[in-house]
């Protein structure tokens, strides 16, 4: 352990990886952490809220914003151990024009501190990716013009090319959420202790602030006492030389007779000594003494070194007699470096700051689009469509279903498995080729397919509120809310049914406000009329309630289910069916159904036909 006059481990900071153990201290303000320690000296039982009124926290030579707010720092320093958040800065610049046929004047938004530990090219590297991805609307170009005046003034220069009218609050929140400007420093405050007299140093797991400061001072302490010690035994030994000279200068003819008749250079240390009462160190000092030393003139320096050398040894021996007068001491030491090389703190402390809060939709061109699922399973976008026939997919595959709606809306997936797969309509890929498979965006299971796909565009979602109707192979019914269903889902989607064994979903519809009734078809050619408001709700992923009664011993299950007028069902002989709702008579929940083909039954239902709608004008916000 080396002596330092203030506690590099806070100043500096530290991290490293060891057995069983990790450190992580970031460094920290010399003006702030020298008051911390001042403080500590005053009142020795402050806490870490008490150091806190002049401490506040990390200072990255880097600069950049803390959003950690001064509670949740405090906490962090009291523990010893936590997460602060970190991000760069940026300022927007207006560009200049070029030439006077240059009437568009470009913007940028220009980083000038980055997050501790990060890079410029770091942060360069992952915003050209995003560019590359189309993930990043907005943005023109990106390039890091840092020069080496930058860097020695810890600042950096990454200029981003903004298209016109784009909203750089807007954009450097994604870029905030996106790339590493910004970041979260793990802070861990393990460190090695001394462990007093004769034993090693020992590891102190999540130090607290005043227990970190409160080690070092005690340290300082050691240290100083024993410089004293140290000093004051130089002073003395010095001193002692000196008396010794001074001895000599006053009877220096009778010296200089006892040396001319020495028989050598002992029988003359020997015979000073016991002549002027000296020691051996002094007689051998005197005996080394040069000539020129004998005049009056440095007589008088050494009668003033003497006093000044007794002065100051006098001064040391207090100094070391009282641990107050030494405390006394190292605060003033303190507080002068403080002054020589204290600077100003370089990272602030902003705290939660909504301005830069990430908003998916505000990147998104809006505009209304169409999203296009064929039978395969591969989507794509396509903005204008005029007819459906000329869309192109691949050779064998059709168009499933079509989902029209705003960019900013999302298109729902719900698969016979009872999961519905939520994406923003943004995200769809716009193409003019086939499409991506919807497993590229999904985790779908074996055997999992998609058996309905809507709009959660509100002009075309009519009653958010009216939720979906859903009908199992098992013969359930059940009606769910919508709203846990709006919004982009994980990549494994969210389970709208639940169901058991081999069952599946058969059908999903969503009730406009005109549907009084569900229709159900079975696969034994039955039907069943029961009205809407019987289907059973529930706040949340249901299973419902038997909606009729089927034949077990001939395998009967459930294959159809709409709320619209009509239903178009697939025959077990290939054929189409439509099954009227006015045709068919009106029952009870769990009823039995009536027949309607009676050598063949139902398969299951056709997709619906794509509906092109005339969507109105969305209003701004």
């Amino acid at each position: 352990m080396l002596p330092s006059p203030l506690p590099g481990i806070l100043l500096n900071g530290a991290s490293g990886i060891a057995v069983g153990m990790a450190t992580n201290v970031p460094p920290h303000n010399l003006r702030e952490t020298v008051k911390a320690a001042v403080a500590l000296i005053d009142k020795p039982d402050s806490s870490v809220a008490q150091l806190f009124r002049s401490f506040r926290g990390p200072d990255f030579p880097t600069g950049g914003e803390i959003l950690s707010t001064r509670d949740e720092l405090k906490e962090i320093y009291e523990k010893g151990h936590g997460s602060v958040k970190v991000r760069g800065t940026y300022v927007v610049e207006e560009g200049k024009k070029t030439s006077k046929r240059q009437r568009i004047v470009p913007t940028y938004a220009v980083i000038n501190e980055i997050p501790y530990g990060t890079s410029t090219e770091q942060i360069t590297v992952k915003i050209n990716e995003l560019l590359d991805k189309k993930k990043l609307p907005g943005v023109v170009d990106v390039s890091d013009q840092t020069t080496g005046k930058d860097t020695d003034k810890g600042k950096v220069r990454i200029v981003l090319e903004l298209e016109r009218d784009a909203d750089p609050v807007a954009i450097m929140a994604a870029v905030y959420r996106l790339t590493p400007l910004k970041t979260t420093f793990g802070v861990n405050l393990t460190c090695l202790v001394p462990g007093g007299e004769g034993s090693v140093p020992f590891p102190k797991r999540h130090a607290s602030l005043t227990e970190l400061l409160r080690t070092w001072l005690d340290f300082r302490f050691e240290t100083f006492t024993r410089s004293l010690t140290f000093r004051k035994r130089k002073l003395d030994e010095r001193i002692h030389i000196l008396e010794g000279y001074l001895a000599i200068l006053s009877a220096i003819d009778k010296a200089i007779k006892i040396v001319r008749k020495a028989k050598d250079r002992a029988d003359a240390r020997d015979k000073l000594a016991k002549a002027f009462e000296l020691s051996e160190v002094q007689a051998n000092a005197v005996l080394e003494i040069q000539l020129y030393r004998l005049a009056q003139l440095e007589l008088k320096k050494l009668q003033d070194e003497l006093k000044e050398k007794l002065k100051e040894s006098k001064r040391l021996g207090r100094l070391l007699k009282s641990d107050k007068l030494r405390w006394k001491e190292i605060k003033q030491e303190l507080e002068q470096l403080e002054k020589t090389y204290g600077d100003k703190r370089r990272t602030r402390i902003v705290g939660e700051d909504e301005e830069h809060e990430f908003d998916p939709a505000a990147l998104i061109k809006r505009e209304d689009t169409h999203v296009i699922v064929s039978r395969e399973g591969r989507i794509k976008r396509i903005q204008t469509v005029s007819d459906l026939a000329k869309v192109r997919v691949r050779e064998g595959d059709e168009i499933f279903a079509v989902a029209q709606g705003s960019t900013l809306a999302c298109v729902c997936f719900l698969t016979n498995l009872g999961v519905c797969y939520t994406l923003r309509i943004n995200d769809v890929p716009a193409t003019a080729g086939f499409g991506e498979p919807i497993q590229a965006f999904f985790n779908f299971n074996d055997k999992e397919r998609i058996i309905r796909v809507f709009s959660t565009d509100p002009r075309l979602l009519l009653d958010p509120k009216a939720g979906l109707v859903v009908g199992s192979s098992a013969g359930n019914v059940v009606r769910i809310p919508l709203d846990n269903y709006l919004e982009p889902s994980t990549k494994a989607g969210r389970k709208y049914a639940s169901l058991r064994g081999e069952e599946e979903v058969v059908g999903v519809d969503v009730p406009e406000p005109d549907h009084e009734h569900v229709v159900l078809a079975t696969s034994r050619g039955n039907a069943l009329r029961i009205p809407l408001d019987q289907v059973p709700e529930t706040a949340g992923i249901g299973r419902g309630r038997r909606a009729l009664k089927l034949d077990k011993k001939k395998s009967e299950q459930l294959v159809a289910l709409t709320t619209r007028p009509k239903l178009r069902a697939e025959t077990t002989r290939g054929g189409e069916y439509l099954l009227n709702a006015r045709k068919i008579d009106l029952g009870e929940l769990g009823d039995k159904p009536q027949e309607v083909l009676s050598r063949f039954g139902f398969k299951g239902p056709q997709p619906l036909e794509p509906v092109l709608y005339e969507l109105e004008p969305e209003e701004e916000e």
